[in-house]
């Protein structure tokens, strides 16, 4: 009976240890709102569908933001992601298969779903969550979305849309 009651106490021990292990880090989020209805399409380089969102710091202070864009089955295809900022005669590349990043006071991020090959067709949504080393923000974020569509022989077209109304979250 002792060998059974130590058998069983070693395994509890075992399974509450490893327990952190199991465990997804935590964003610990301040604010966040949800962006519905996106659509992710890809075929090639000339043909593809994809959104694109835009995530403005509204703040005096450095924001984490995290966006995590979620398939139709519910899986994370975040790894999609592609972080830019604005730059000379084109935008810069900042991030890259990772939909968290840094956005400095007053500043504005753009992500945008692009992987190339295979070919791919996604319906889902997308999370907006934020955090700050300032506990006392309650909104810091504003953010617009677009639909981003490149067919063969046409130029890029899409239509914009606010995200939380255009409120700040």
């Amino acid at each position: 009976m002792k060998s059974l009651m130590k058998l069983l106490l070693a395994t509890a021990m075992i399974l509450v240890m490893s327990g952190g292990a199991m465990a997804q880090e935590c964003f610990n989020a301040q604010g966040s709102t949800l962006v519905p209805g996106l659509r992710y399409h890809y075929r090639s380089a000339s043909y593809l569908s994809a959104p694109m969102i835009v995530v403005n710091n509204i703040t005096s202070s450095t924001v984490r933001c995290k966006i995590t864009f979620i398939d139709h089955d519910g899986n994370d295809f975040s790894s999609y992601a592609n972080v830019f900022t604005g730059g000379g005669s084109t935008f810069t590349r900042i991030a890259t298969g990772t939909g968290e990043f840094n956005i400095p006071p007053s500043s504005t991020r753009m992500v945008i779903m692009q992987q190339e090959a295979p070919v791919k067709s996604i319906i889902g949504y997308a999370k907006i969550e934020w955090r700050s080393d300032d506990s006392t923000l309650h909104k810091a974020l504003m953010a617009s979305g677009r639909q981003i569509r490149v067919d063969p022989g046409s130029s890029v077209s899409g239509g914009n849309f606010n995200i939380n109304n255009g409120q700040p979250f």
